[in-house]
């Protein structure tokens, strides 16, 4: 993105977690050369003065954005709570705030929209990380399917069990989940069995809430008689996948 945006202006690169050398690394994997990026430049420093004193000389601020028209990205990260790191006068300023993130074992990664003050934050864009760098699904509806699974053809699926041979796979079902307006079929594995130690009830969840779960099981055993006392019980969504949707 900075190497298409420098022919028509100059790019300020600066890393306060890598040096130079590294960034030119990553460079060079993702195919991107000197010549074809002229004016970007490149800076690894961590002291906010010399930071500061940076952009005022490429004169790079959001007013000249604002009154030039210019489209200006401030590219930050996330603490563990998932909010963004440092004052919050920072999103104040922006008109737009997106947002990247997925599984740190899958390569897809879904890119939200937290704020937008001339659209919609309800659309959502899902990417798959490669050796070229982010690159668009060309079948997100199967993206979050487990390998073996992704070449059924799904037409409406409420939640519907996953046929393998001639008859259903255990434990195993297909839903959709909504992101934003997008359905995306998500693929839920479940297993119990009894517990290797007596009368003791234990739960192992990836990819969907523990609250949730406990919830679920509760309405289960009340209302539908099946019990999941002394069990060992385990959850997961499929390809890193997180279920967030209200009970």
């Amino acid at each position: 993105m900075m190497a298409q945006a420098s022919p028509n202006g100059s790019v300020l690169y600066v890393s306060g977690e890598e040096s130079v050398s590294q960034v030119k690394m990553r460079s060079d994997r993702l195919g991107i050369k000197h010549p074809s990026c002229p004016n970007l430049y490149l800076a690894s420093e961590t002291n906010i003065e010399s930071i500061i004193a940076m952009i005022q000389h490429w004169d790079a601020d959001a007013p000249c954005a604002g009154d030039a028209n210019i489209p200006m990205l401030l590219i930050g990260h996330i603490t563990k709570s998932g909010d963004i790191a440092g004052p919050k006068v920072l999103e104040h300023i922006v008109d737009t705030v997106i947002q990247l993130d997925g599984d740190a074992h899958s390569p897809n990664r879904f890119l939200r929209c937290t704020k937008n003050r001339f659209g919609t934050t309800s659309e959502v864009g899902v990417l798959s990380m490669t050796d070229a760098g982010l690159m668009p699904l060309q079948n997100p509806l199967q993206a979050f399917l487990s390998p073996s699974k992704s070449d059924i053809q799904y037409l409406v699926i409420l939640t519907a069990p996953v046929y393998a041979g001639t008859g259903p796979v255990e434990g195993v079902a297909v839903t959709i989940a909504v992101e934003g307006t997008r359905p995306i079929p998500v693929e839920i594995q479940t297993l119990s069995s009894p517990s290797f130690e007596e009368h003791r009830t234990s739960c192992k969840c990836h990819g969907v809430s523990y609250d949730k779960l406990q919830l679920i099981f509760a309405v289960l055993e009340s209302r539908a008689g099946v019990s999941f006392r002394s069990k060992s019980s385990f959850v997961n969504i499929a390809e890193g996948y997180f279920l967030d949707e209200p009970c």
